[in-house]
């Protein structure tokens, strides 16, 4: 191993690669010696201008293997790269050796987050929510203002990675950031937090022009809105305006509600014109209490043109065939003679069956 790391330099592309992995499982039994050359070798991949970029991956994965904590500010050099695989290989070594020196490495990070460029602010604030650097919670706050939306995004989804109740005041004006990405994540962050001041807010952004922005104020809502009328009210109106994604998430944020007010709601959108609305709202049911659905609306969601409606609707069913009703029985096996959808013909099957292998339906054709 000593030779291979004297002729590295002169080694084809391929070959390098592989020595300077092996290098990251190599156990040389303490030698000092042996210890001092590789770090050597490493520390001049990583460092030297023009080193191929493969080459620098492997040196960092290697790093992260061997636990080099003196290579820590090296590797957070490479969080500049724009090359994605190396500053996520750097990523990587950084993560392993955050558990032998996290104070260094917090350190090291927060000095790149003060001072690099956009790509190093990004990564570094990455990495401190990774490795739940609770110290830099000031520094994530003050990256709330950065002048890069793709910081300013990324510190608001690791405060929320790290809890921050201290930032929910910072996040609730990042609502109204001018990039809407930036308001999905703060959004996001303050449904994680969960923190009734929030709710208001909230509530004031579903207004919001962005259609990714409004789903997520929907989501956040659902998380910290348990016990407000006055949000199943704002959700229910979300719902019945039928726009797509905001939809959706209304009937799973309802359902996260839950209670004998929203229920009805749920059941309305049964009949809602997009299929996804449908399929949450079949899930969100999931179990049906006995008559909750009238059994025309069954048979109408039976052959509904989504086979995606479909399949969930047979699954769901499954709690409601103790019934047995014949009418339910018949219009499965008209189903299983025209169902084209492999997925849905064995539900329908399984369901026709039972579990057991047993016929749920008294009148059911032999299977």
């Amino acid at each position: 191993m000593a030779g291979l790391i004297r002729r590295y330099p002169k080694l084809k592309e391929e070959e390098r690669s592989r020595v300077m992995e092996l290098l990251g499982y190599f156990d040389s039994g303490g030698n000092p010696a042996f210890d001092a050359q590789r770090e050597k070798l490493i520390r001049n991949t990583l460092t030297t201008t023009g080193m191929n970029g493969k080459d620098k991956i492997e040196a960092a994965l290697t790093a992260g293997r061997l636990g080099l904590t003196g290579l820590i500010p090296e590797l957070t050099r490479l969080l500049d790269e724009m090359e994605g695989e190396l500053s996520s290989a750097a990523l990587s070594a950084l993560r392993l050796l955050s558990e032998m020196d996290k104070p260094k490495v917090v350190k090291e990070v927060m000095c790149r987050l003060k001072d690099g460029s956009e790509c190093v602010q990004r990564n570094s604030i990455i990495l401190i929510g990774e490795i739940q650097a609770r110290e830099a919670l000031e520094d994530l706050i003050l990256a709330l203002k950065a002048e890069s939306a793709s910081v300013r995004e990324a510190a608001a989804i690791t405060l929320a990675e790290l809890r921050a109740t201290s930032a929910a005041e910072n996040l609730i004006l990042s609502l109204a950031d001018e990039d809407p990405r930036v308001r999905v994540a703060a959004a996001r962050a303050l449904g994680l937090l969960g923190q009734n001041k929030s709710l208001e807010p909230l509530l004031h952004a579903l207004r919001d022009e962005d259609l990714w922005a409004r789903t997520s104020v929907v989501e956040a809502l659902g998380r910290i809105g348990r016990g407000d009328a006055r949000v199943i009210t704002a959700l229910s109106q979300e719902l019945e305006k039928g726009e797509g994604p905001v939809a959706e998430a209304a009937v799973r944020a309802l359902a996260g509600i839950g209670g004998k007010d929203v229920r009805p709601v749920l059941r309305k959108a049964l009949r809602a014109p997009d299929p996804e609305v449908v399929v949450a709202a079949v899930e969100s049911l999931t179990p049906f209490q006995e008559g909750e659905i009238p059994l025309e609306l069954l048979l109408e969601l039976l052959s509904h043109p989504a086979f995606n409606v479909r399949l969930h609707l047979v699954q769901a069913l499954k709690e409601l065939s103790a019934r047995k009703d014949p009418a339910l029985a018949k219009a499965l096996q008209e189903r299983l003679e025209v169902e084209e959808d492999p997925l849905v013909r064995e539900a329908v099957l399984a369901l026709l069956r039972g579990s057991k292998g047993e016929a749920r339906f008294p009148d059911q054709l032999p299977l």
